[in-house]
């Protein structure tokens, strides 16, 4: 018996029973299809979570580059504006973790993250190592830029992915080949098991319309 399957799911079945698939599959693939669809949300919610905390991180970066530009000292609100980011940035500094974004691995990230948290309240006390505050401030501009604009595999593939498999699998290699490892296992393991079966009973072009439709967030 299968448990847990959402209307669509049930239609499916029923379509692939009536038309003759081996149900052996089709329910082995089901239960692995709907194991997918509870984790993808998750997956979705936390790769977007992280980079709504990216996107704000980049935004209070630019404001203090453009508070520490000539060095002035910094007082009244302007200070107390200053003082507030830093406490920002500690506040979201443990929330990057995903590895299509900025995962906890990425050092040269956390590292200037934590130089830019240590050196800002010197500098806004003292007007002591702007030289260097600018400079690492501009670093992780630079950083957090690249991990926003870094490429992700699909989501529903990546949820796929994380039911069987790790991140530690994908550590040795750059972020393109990342995606297409996940999205070739995906493929492969998942979508090549069902594919058969639905090309069966509906047809080339209507199977894979039904998969897509089916698989995606």
């Amino acid at each position: 018996m299968l448990l847990g399957l959402e209307e669509g799911e049930k239609q499916f079945k029923n379509d692939m029973q009536a038309g003759g698939a081996d149900m052996a599959v089709v329910k082995s693939w089901l239960r692995t299809y709907t194991r997918t669809r509870r984790s993808a949300v998750n997956v979705a919610t936390r790769y977007y979570g992280e980079k709504e905390n990216l996107e704000y991180l980049l935004d209070r970066l630019q404001r203090l580059e453009k508070m520490i530009i000539g060095y002035n000292n910094l007082e009244g609100d302007d200070k107390k504006e200053f003082l507030g980011i830093i406490r920002d940035f500690k506040k979201v500094q443990g929330n990057f973790d995903d590895e299509f974004l900025i995962s906890d691995a990425d050092n040269d990230f956390h590292t200037t993250l934590d130089s830019v948290i240590r050196l800002g309240p010197k500098y806004a006390d003292s007007n002591d190592g702007g030289i260097i505050l600018q400079s690492e401030v501009e670093n992780l501009i630079e950083l957090t830029k690249e991990g926003l604009e870094r490429q992700h595999p699909d989501l529903f593939a990546l949820a796929y992915f994380y039911l069987s498999h790790t991140n530690k699998e994908l550590e040795d290699k750059p972020f393109s080949e990342k995606v297409k490892e996940i999205e070739r296992i995906y493929k492969a393991e998942f979508i090549d098991f069902i594919r058969p079966q639905v090309v069966r009973v509906k047809g080339e072009e209507l199977a894979d319309q039904i998969l897509k439709e089916m698989c995606k967030l």
